[in-house]
Protein backbone atom coordinates (compact mmCIF):
# COMPACT_ATOMS: atom_id res chain seq x y z
CA UNK A 1 0.00 0.00 0.00
CA UNK A 2 1.38 3.42 -0.93
CA UNK A 3 -0.11 6.29 -0.13
CA UNK A 4 -0.61 8.86 3.06
CA UNK A 5 -2.22 5.83 4.92
CA UNK A 6 1.18 4.52 5.56
CA UNK A 7 3.35 7.53 5.76
CA UNK A 8 0.98 8.80 8.70
CA UNK A 9 1.62 5.63 10.12
CA UNK A 10 4.71 6.29 10.42
CA UNK A 11 4.87 9.84 11.93
CA UNK A 12 2.30 8.69 14.68
CA UNK A 13 3.71 5.79 16.09
CA UNK A 14 6.60 7.30 18.27
CA UNK A 15 3.57 9.65 20.00
CA UNK A 16 1.52 6.19 20.74
CA UNK A 17 3.21 4.94 23.79
CA UNK A 18 3.30 8.38 25.41
CA UNK A 19 -0.91 8.01 25.95
CA UNK A 20 -1.33 5.32 28.98
CA UNK A 21 -4.45 3.84 30.11
CA UNK A 22 -5.42 6.31 32.79
CA UNK A 23 -4.92 9.44 29.99
CA UNK A 24 -7.14 7.71 27.16
CA UNK A 25 -9.68 7.36 29.84
CA UNK A 26 -10.25 11.18 30.45
CA UNK A 27 -11.07 11.16 26.56
CA UNK A 28 -15.36 10.74 26.42
CA UNK A 29 -16.15 7.65 24.27
CA UNK A 30 -17.12 9.19 20.74
CA UNK A 31 -18.78 7.55 18.44
CA UNK A 32 -19.52 7.51 14.77
CA UNK A 33 -22.38 9.79 14.01
CA UNK A 34 -24.30 9.08 10.87
CA UNK A 35 -26.44 12.23 9.03
CA UNK A 36 -30.50 12.36 10.18
CA UNK A 37 -32.60 9.49 8.36
CA UNK A 38 -29.76 7.04 9.02
CA UNK A 39 -28.47 4.98 11.50
CA UNK A 40 -25.68 3.11 12.52
CA UNK A 41 -25.43 -0.70 14.00
CA UNK A 42 -22.01 -2.45 14.51
CA UNK A 43 -21.86 -5.30 12.38
CA UNK A 44 -19.45 -8.90 13.78
CA UNK A 45 -16.19 -8.78 12.93
CA UNK A 46 -14.00 -11.29 14.19
CA UNK A 47 -10.81 -10.63 15.20
CA UNK A 48 -9.27 -9.13 11.95
CA UNK A 49 -5.81 -7.34 12.08
CA UNK A 50 -5.61 -3.55 12.29
CA UNK A 51 -4.76 -3.43 8.78
CA UNK A 52 -7.00 -6.18 7.09
CA UNK A 53 -8.78 -6.03 3.88
CA UNK A 54 -12.51 -6.79 4.16
CA UNK A 55 -15.22 -6.87 1.53
CA UNK A 56 -18.63 -7.72 2.06
CA UNK A 57 -21.35 -9.56 -0.41
CA UNK A 58 -24.47 -8.82 -1.21
CA UNK A 59 -26.04 -11.78 1.19
CA UNK A 60 -24.05 -10.46 4.15
CA UNK A 61 -21.36 -12.47 4.04
CA UNK A 62 -17.99 -10.79 4.50
CA UNK A 63 -14.36 -12.13 3.63
CA UNK A 64 -11.36 -11.06 5.58
CA UNK A 65 -7.78 -10.66 4.42
CA UNK A 66 -5.62 -10.65 6.88
CA UNK A 67 -1.90 -10.14 5.33
CA UNK A 68 -1.85 -14.13 4.69
CA UNK A 69 -4.69 -16.12 5.42
CA UNK A 70 -8.68 -15.39 3.58
CA UNK A 71 -11.39 -16.21 5.61
CA UNK A 72 -14.92 -16.52 4.49
CA UNK A 73 -17.70 -15.72 7.46
CA UNK A 74 -21.31 -15.65 7.86
CA UNK A 75 -22.77 -12.13 8.40
CA UNK A 76 -23.76 -12.78 12.34
CA UNK A 77 -19.35 -13.50 12.60
CA UNK A 78 -19.41 -17.73 12.39
CA UNK A 79 -16.68 -19.01 10.20
CA UNK A 80 -17.85 -20.42 7.29
CA UNK A 81 -14.96 -21.19 5.37
CA UNK A 82 -11.03 -20.56 5.24
CA UNK A 83 -10.56 -19.82 1.60
CA UNK A 84 -6.96 -19.90 1.12
CA UNK A 85 -3.63 -18.37 2.25
CA UNK A 86 -0.79 -16.68 -0.08
CA UNK A 87 2.67 -17.93 0.34
CA UNK A 88 4.15 -15.20 3.32
CA UNK A 89 2.32 -12.53 5.14
CA UNK A 90 2.17 -9.47 3.15
CA UNK A 91 0.43 -5.89 3.93
CA UNK A 92 -3.34 -6.30 2.76
CA UNK A 93 -4.20 -3.66 0.11
CA UNK A 94 -7.86 -4.61 -1.30
CA UNK A 95 -9.60 -7.52 -1.69
CA UNK A 96 -12.23 -7.27 -3.93
CA UNK A 97 -15.34 -9.56 -4.92
CA UNK A 98 -16.18 -10.18 -8.88
CA UNK A 99 -19.63 -8.49 -10.02
CA UNK A 100 -20.99 -12.16 -9.54
CA UNK A 101 -19.60 -12.65 -6.29
CA UNK A 102 -17.80 -15.99 -7.41
CA UNK A 103 -14.15 -14.64 -7.49
CA UNK A 104 -12.09 -12.60 -5.22
CA UNK A 105 -9.26 -10.77 -6.15
CA UNK A 106 -6.59 -9.99 -3.43
CA UNK A 107 -3.91 -7.51 -3.19
CA UNK A 108 -0.90 -6.48 -1.34
CA UNK A 109 1.37 -3.94 -1.21
CA UNK A 110 4.64 -5.73 0.15
CA UNK A 111 5.24 -8.01 -2.89
CA UNK A 112 2.79 -6.33 -5.21
CA UNK A 113 1.06 -9.74 -5.73
CA UNK A 114 -2.05 -9.82 -7.09
CA UNK A 115 -4.18 -12.77 -6.20
CA UNK A 116 -7.20 -14.87 -6.72
CA UNK A 117 -8.94 -16.72 -4.56
CA UNK A 118 -12.83 -18.35 -5.33
CA UNK A 119 -15.86 -17.37 -2.63
CA UNK A 120 -17.02 -20.53 -1.01
CA UNK A 121 -13.99 -22.83 -2.21
CA UNK A 122 -10.28 -23.63 -0.33
CA UNK A 123 -8.11 -23.41 -3.32
CA UNK A 124 -4.52 -22.90 -3.82
CA UNK A 125 -5.09 -18.71 -4.79
CA UNK A 126 -4.14 -17.65 -8.47
CA UNK A 127 -1.09 -15.23 -9.18
CA UNK A 128 -2.11 -12.89 -11.72
CA UNK A 129 0.10 -9.92 -11.68
CA UNK A 130 2.51 -8.31 -9.88
CA UNK A 131 2.13 -4.55 -9.43
CA UNK A 132 4.52 -2.93 -6.91
CA UNK A 133 2.68 -0.62 -4.42
CA UNK A 134 -0.56 -2.20 -5.56
CA UNK A 135 -3.54 0.05 -3.27
CA UNK A 136 -7.08 -0.21 -5.13
CA UNK A 137 -8.94 -2.19 -7.51
CA UNK A 138 -12.08 -1.77 -9.44
CA UNK A 139 -14.09 -4.25 -11.71
CA UNK A 140 -17.09 -3.30 -14.25
CA UNK A 141 -17.34 -6.67 -15.40
CA UNK A 142 -15.80 -10.10 -15.74
CA UNK A 143 -13.04 -9.45 -18.16
CA UNK A 144 -10.23 -7.45 -16.44
CA UNK A 145 -9.61 -5.85 -12.86
CA UNK A 146 -8.40 -1.98 -12.84
CA UNK A 147 -5.80 -1.66 -10.24
CA UNK A 148 -4.47 1.78 -8.64
CA UNK A 149 -0.79 1.15 -7.73
CA UNK A 150 2.60 3.33 -7.52
CA UNK A 151 4.80 1.00 -9.15
CA UNK A 152 7.81 3.49 -9.57
CA UNK A 153 7.86 4.07 -5.77
CA UNK A 154 6.72 7.28 -3.61
CA UNK A 155 6.47 10.74 -4.49
CA UNK A 156 7.03 9.54 -8.26
CA UNK A 157 2.98 9.81 -8.63
CA UNK A 158 0.94 6.82 -9.00
CA UNK A 159 -0.50 4.15 -12.81
CA UNK A 160 -3.70 2.77 -13.30
CA UNK A 161 -3.28 -0.38 -14.99
CA UNK A 162 -5.86 -2.72 -16.73
CA UNK A 163 -5.69 -6.46 -16.02
CA UNK A 164 -6.78 -8.75 -18.48
CA UNK A 165 -8.64 -11.49 -16.35
CA UNK A 166 -8.02 -13.84 -19.36
CA UNK A 167 -4.83 -13.77 -20.38
CA UNK A 168 -3.20 -11.84 -17.23
CA UNK A 169 -1.91 -9.40 -19.85
CA UNK A 170 -1.02 -5.66 -17.90
CA UNK A 171 -1.83 -2.57 -20.28
CA UNK A 172 -0.96 0.52 -18.54
CA UNK A 173 -4.46 2.76 -18.76
CA UNK A 174 -3.32 6.14 -16.77
CA UNK A 175 -0.54 7.48 -14.84
CA UNK A 176 -1.37 10.82 -12.78
CA UNK A 177 0.27 12.97 -10.16
CA UNK A 178 0.00 12.79 -6.32
CA UNK A 179 -0.41 10.15 -3.52
CA UNK A 180 -2.19 5.87 -4.60
CA UNK A 181 -6.01 6.47 -5.20
CA UNK A 182 -9.02 4.95 -5.13
CA UNK A 183 -10.85 3.94 -8.19
CA UNK A 184 -14.61 2.93 -8.52
CA UNK A 185 -16.83 2.86 -11.80
CA UNK A 186 -20.75 3.91 -12.65
CA UNK A 187 -22.86 2.12 -14.27
CA UNK A 188 -21.62 3.58 -18.08
CA UNK A 189 -18.44 2.40 -17.17
CA UNK A 190 -16.93 5.36 -16.66
CA UNK A 191 -13.72 5.03 -13.95
CA UNK A 192 -13.47 7.44 -11.07
CA UNK A 193 -10.49 8.58 -9.33
CA UNK A 194 -9.65 10.28 -6.22
CA UNK A 195 -6.18 12.05 -6.25
CA UNK A 196 -4.39 13.46 -3.11
CA UNK A 197 -1.51 15.17 -1.80
CA UNK A 198 1.65 12.80 -2.12
CA UNK A 199 3.71 14.49 1.13
CA UNK A 200 2.68 15.33 4.76
CA UNK A 201 0.88 17.19 5.63
CA UNK A 202 -1.23 17.51 2.94
CA UNK A 203 -2.37 20.93 1.68
CA UNK A 204 -5.97 22.10 3.22
CA UNK A 205 -8.73 20.06 1.29
CA UNK A 206 -6.58 18.85 -1.48
CA UNK A 207 -8.27 15.84 -2.94
CA UNK A 208 -9.86 16.22 -5.88
CA UNK A 209 -12.19 13.59 -8.02
CA UNK A 210 -11.97 13.00 -11.61
CA UNK A 211 -13.95 10.45 -14.22
CA UNK A 212 -12.68 9.06 -17.35
CA UNK A 213 -15.22 7.49 -20.16
CA UNK A 214 -15.75 4.34 -20.88
CA UNK A 215 -14.57 4.90 -24.21
CA UNK A 216 -10.96 6.83 -23.65
CA UNK A 217 -10.61 3.64 -21.27
CA UNK A 218 -10.58 1.35 -24.15
CA UNK A 219 -8.99 3.73 -26.64
CA UNK A 220 -5.56 2.18 -25.62
CA UNK A 221 -4.07 5.40 -24.80
CA UNK A 222 -2.18 6.52 -21.81
CA UNK A 223 -4.50 8.85 -19.97
CA UNK A 224 -3.46 11.26 -17.51
CA UNK A 225 -5.64 14.34 -15.62
CA UNK A 226 -5.88 16.62 -18.50
CA UNK A 227 -7.93 13.60 -20.24
CA UNK A 228 -10.21 13.15 -17.67
CA UNK A 229 -13.67 15.00 -16.06
CA UNK A 230 -13.14 16.76 -13.13
CA UNK A 231 -16.03 15.91 -10.56
CA UNK A 232 -15.11 17.97 -7.82
CA UNK A 233 -12.36 19.28 -5.24
CA UNK A 234 -12.06 20.41 -2.03
CA UNK A 235 -11.98 17.27 -0.07
CA UNK A 236 -9.93 16.17 2.96
CA UNK A 237 -7.89 12.63 1.57
CA UNK A 238 -9.28 10.10 -0.78
CA UNK A 239 -9.36 6.11 1.06
CA UNK A 240 -12.39 4.56 -1.22
CA UNK A 241 -14.90 5.37 -3.58
CA UNK A 242 -18.07 3.52 -3.91
CA UNK A 243 -20.65 3.63 -6.70
CA UNK A 244 -24.27 2.96 -6.15
CA UNK A 245 -25.50 2.33 -9.98
CA UNK A 246 -29.04 1.90 -9.08
CA UNK A 247 -29.71 5.56 -7.32
CA UNK A 248 -26.60 6.87 -9.84
CA UNK A 249 -24.50 7.73 -5.98
CA UNK A 250 -20.63 8.48 -5.50
CA UNK A 251 -19.46 8.07 -2.51
CA UNK A 252 -16.15 9.00 -0.91
CA UNK A 253 -14.40 7.76 2.55
CA UNK A 254 -12.17 10.79 3.46
CA UNK A 255 -9.78 10.42 5.77
CA UNK A 256 -7.26 13.24 7.06
CA UNK A 257 -4.25 12.42 9.37
CA UNK A 258 -3.13 16.02 9.79
CA UNK A 259 -6.83 17.76 10.62
CA UNK A 260 -8.06 13.64 11.84
CA UNK A 261 -11.14 14.01 10.17
CA UNK A 262 -12.37 10.87 8.75
CA UNK A 263 -15.98 10.68 7.42
CA UNK A 264 -18.27 9.51 4.20
CA UNK A 265 -19.87 11.52 2.11
CA UNK A 266 -21.97 11.18 -1.37
CA UNK A 267 -20.32 13.20 -3.49
CA UNK A 268 -22.80 16.06 -5.62
CA UNK A 269 -20.46 18.70 -5.96
CA UNK A 270 -17.83 20.55 -4.05
CA UNK A 271 -17.94 19.50 -0.23
CA UNK A 272 -20.73 22.29 0.71
CA UNK A 273 -23.07 20.19 -1.69
CA UNK A 274 -21.83 16.85 -0.50
CA UNK A 275 -23.63 15.80 2.85
CA UNK A 276 -22.09 13.64 4.84
CA UNK A 277 -23.51 10.20 5.26
CA UNK A 278 -21.26 9.46 8.69
CA UNK A 279 -18.64 11.55 10.97
CA UNK A 280 -16.09 9.24 12.14
CA UNK A 281 -14.57 9.66 15.63
CA UNK A 282 -11.20 11.70 15.53
CA UNK A 283 -8.42 10.87 14.15
CA UNK A 284 -9.41 7.33 13.50
CA UNK A 285 -9.09 5.91 9.75
CA UNK A 286 -12.42 4.75 8.24
CA UNK A 287 -11.82 1.58 5.49
CA UNK A 288 -13.10 -1.10 3.74
CA UNK A 289 -16.00 0.48 1.94
CA UNK A 290 -18.72 -1.84 0.49
CA UNK A 291 -21.84 -0.98 -0.93
CA UNK A 292 -25.11 -2.75 -1.27
CA UNK A 293 -27.72 -1.16 -3.59
CA UNK A 294 -30.58 -3.49 -2.44
CA UNK A 295 -32.82 -4.92 -4.99
CA UNK A 296 -36.11 -3.18 -3.33
CA UNK A 297 -38.05 -0.45 -3.99
CA UNK A 298 -36.45 1.00 -1.21
CA UNK A 299 -33.38 3.20 -1.30
CA UNK A 300 -29.97 4.18 0.45
CA UNK A 301 -31.35 7.34 1.03
CA UNK A 302 -32.50 9.67 4.34
CA UNK A 303 -35.54 8.58 5.93
CA UNK A 304 -36.07 5.47 3.29
CA UNK A 305 -37.48 2.24 5.01
CA UNK A 306 -35.26 -0.15 5.95
CA UNK A 307 -34.09 -2.56 3.35
CA UNK A 308 -31.35 -4.58 1.93
CA UNK A 309 -29.46 -1.13 1.12
CA UNK A 310 -26.60 -0.75 3.12
CA UNK A 311 -23.13 0.92 3.53
CA UNK A 312 -20.78 -1.18 5.13
CA UNK A 313 -17.03 0.41 6.58
CA UNK A 314 -14.90 -0.57 9.01
CA UNK A 315 -12.70 1.76 11.28
CA UNK A 316 -9.50 1.95 13.29
CA UNK A 317 -7.52 3.75 15.57
CA UNK A 318 -4.70 1.57 14.80
CA UNK A 319 -3.93 0.06 18.27
CA UNK A 320 -7.32 -2.02 19.07
CA UNK A 321 -9.02 -4.67 16.64
CA UNK A 322 -10.53 -2.37 14.17
CA UNK A 323 -15.05 -2.07 13.94
CA UNK A 324 -16.95 -2.74 11.70
CA UNK A 325 -20.36 -1.13 10.73
CA UNK A 326 -23.71 -0.55 8.50
CA UNK A 327 -24.95 2.40 7.39
CA UNK A 328 -28.87 2.10 6.37
CA UNK A 329 -31.90 4.29 6.22
CA UNK A 330 -33.79 4.88 9.37
CA UNK A 331 -37.16 5.40 8.89
CA UNK A 332 -38.90 8.21 11.23
CA UNK A 333 -40.89 6.27 13.67
CA UNK A 334 -44.42 7.03 14.48
CA UNK A 335 -46.67 6.00 17.48
CA UNK A 336 -50.33 6.14 18.67
CA UNK A 337 -50.56 6.31 22.49
CA UNK A 338 -52.58 7.47 25.52
CA UNK A 339 -55.70 6.46 27.08
CA UNK A 340 -57.57 6.72 23.28
CA UNK A 341 -55.82 4.17 21.78
CA UNK A 342 -57.73 1.32 23.72
CA UNK A 343 -61.02 3.61 24.10
CA UNK A 344 -62.73 6.60 24.65
CA UNK A 345 -60.13 9.50 25.56
CA UNK A 346 -57.08 11.41 24.90
CA UNK A 347 -54.43 9.92 22.55
CA UNK A 348 -50.81 10.88 21.44
CA UNK A 349 -49.38 10.78 17.93
CA UNK A 350 -45.85 11.06 18.43
CA UNK A 351 -42.85 10.84 15.94
CA UNK A 352 -39.89 10.84 16.09
CA UNK A 353 -36.46 10.50 13.95
CA UNK A 354 -37.69 12.43 11.55
CA UNK A 355 -36.42 15.73 9.38
CA UNK A 356 -35.07 18.28 11.19
CA UNK A 357 -37.35 21.69 11.32
CA UNK A 358 -38.99 19.42 9.06
CA UNK A 359 -42.64 19.84 7.96
CA UNK A 360 -45.41 17.05 8.39
CA UNK A 361 -49.13 16.61 7.10
CA UNK A 362 -50.88 14.23 8.96
CA UNK A 363 -53.03 11.59 7.29
CA UNK A 364 -56.04 9.85 8.90
CA UNK A 365 -58.06 6.79 7.50
CA UNK A 366 -59.63 3.94 8.42
CA UNK A 367 -57.25 0.94 9.14
CA UNK A 368 -59.63 -1.61 6.87
CA UNK A 369 -58.28 0.37 4.05
CA UNK A 370 -54.43 0.17 4.92
CA UNK A 371 -52.16 -1.12 2.22
CA UNK A 372 -49.72 -4.28 3.01
CA UNK A 373 -47.09 -4.20 1.43
CA UNK A 374 -47.61 -0.08 1.44
CA UNK A 375 -47.98 1.21 -2.45
CA UNK A 376 -44.35 3.08 -3.88
CA UNK A 377 -45.49 6.65 -5.54
CA UNK A 378 -41.81 7.80 -6.76
CA UNK A 379 -42.43 11.75 -6.10
CA UNK A 380 -39.16 13.88 -7.63
CA UNK A 381 -37.17 10.40 -8.48
CA UNK A 382 -37.63 9.64 -4.52
CA UNK A 383 -39.96 6.50 -3.89
CA UNK A 384 -42.70 7.37 -1.18
CA UNK A 385 -44.26 4.47 0.85
CA UNK A 386 -47.85 5.35 1.34
CA UNK A 387 -50.10 2.97 3.53
CA UNK A 388 -53.29 4.59 2.56
CA UNK A 389 -55.06 3.42 -0.87
CA UNK A 390 -55.42 5.69 -3.38
CA UNK A 391 -59.18 5.82 -4.16
CA UNK A 392 -59.06 6.91 -0.13
CA UNK A 393 -55.91 9.30 -0.11
CA UNK A 394 -58.20 12.13 -1.06
CA UNK A 395 -60.37 11.35 2.29
CA UNK A 396 -57.04 11.01 4.40
CA UNK A 397 -56.03 14.38 5.65
CA UNK A 398 -56.90 14.92 9.32
CA UNK A 399 -56.11 18.56 9.07
CA UNK A 400 -56.84 19.34 5.78
CA UNK A 401 -53.97 21.17 3.98
CA UNK A 402 -52.63 22.13 7.02
CA UNK A 403 -48.86 21.44 7.77
CA UNK A 404 -47.17 20.82 11.20
CA UNK A 405 -43.87 21.70 12.03
CA UNK A 406 -41.05 19.22 13.57
CA UNK A 407 -38.82 20.41 16.14
CA UNK A 408 -34.86 20.54 15.57
CA UNK A 409 -34.54 17.12 16.73
CA UNK A 410 -37.50 15.28 14.04
CA UNK A 411 -39.75 15.07 16.65
CA UNK A 412 -43.51 15.88 16.33
CA UNK A 413 -46.22 15.34 19.29
CA UNK A 414 -50.43 15.98 18.45
CA UNK A 415 -52.65 15.09 20.96
CA UNK A 416 -56.27 14.43 19.62
CA UNK A 417 -59.19 12.58 21.41
CA UNK A 418 -61.32 9.39 20.51
CA UNK A 419 -64.77 9.75 21.43
CA UNK A 420 -65.76 5.83 21.72
CA UNK A 421 -65.76 3.43 18.86
CA UNK A 422 -62.56 4.55 16.64
CA UNK A 423 -59.99 1.60 18.46
CA UNK A 424 -59.44 -0.53 16.10
CA UNK A 425 -60.68 1.07 13.15
CA UNK A 426 -58.26 3.95 12.51
CA UNK A 427 -54.76 4.61 10.92
CA UNK A 428 -52.27 7.40 10.98
CA UNK A 429 -49.09 7.96 8.77
CA UNK A 430 -47.31 11.23 7.96
CA UNK A 431 -45.69 12.72 4.64
CA UNK A 432 -43.01 15.00 5.81
CA UNK A 433 -40.81 17.42 4.12
CA UNK A 434 -37.48 18.47 5.07
CA UNK A 435 -36.83 22.32 6.25
CA UNK A 436 -36.50 23.66 2.72
CA UNK A 437 -40.65 21.62 1.92
CA UNK A 438 -39.25 19.39 -0.05
CA UNK A 439 -40.60 16.09 0.64
CA UNK A 440 -38.33 13.54 2.24
CA UNK A 441 -40.59 10.46 2.75
CA UNK A 442 -43.26 9.05 5.01
CA UNK A 443 -43.26 7.41 8.65
CA UNK A 444 -44.94 3.98 9.40
CA UNK A 445 -48.84 3.13 9.40
CA UNK A 446 -49.83 3.48 13.43
CA UNK A 447 -52.93 2.23 14.53
CA UNK A 448 -55.05 2.78 17.24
Amino acid sequence: MHSLFRAALLVAAPSAPCLSAPALALFPAIQDAPAPGFSLAQAPFPGAPTFGATTTLANGEFVVFDGLDVFQYARDGSLLQHLGAIDTWAFPSFILADPDEDELYVGESSTGKIHRFFVGQHTDPDLLATLPFNYDAAQFDDTALFVSAATCGFLCGNEIWRLDLATNQLRLVARVRGASGPLVFDGAAGLYYAISAAFLPPPPRATKIYRWSAAQLAGGNVLGLADAQFIAGGFEGAARLAFDRRLGALYLVENNFASGANRIRRVLGAPAESPILVEGQPFRSLANLSLDAGTGPAQLRAFQPLSDAVLTYTTSDFVDPPERFELAPRRPALALSGPGASGPGPFTLRLEHGPASGLARVLLFRAAGAQAPERVHLVAGLPLFLGVAPHLFGLATLAGPELFRLRANGGLELDYTNPGGLEGQLAAQLVLYDSAGRVAGTSNVAFL
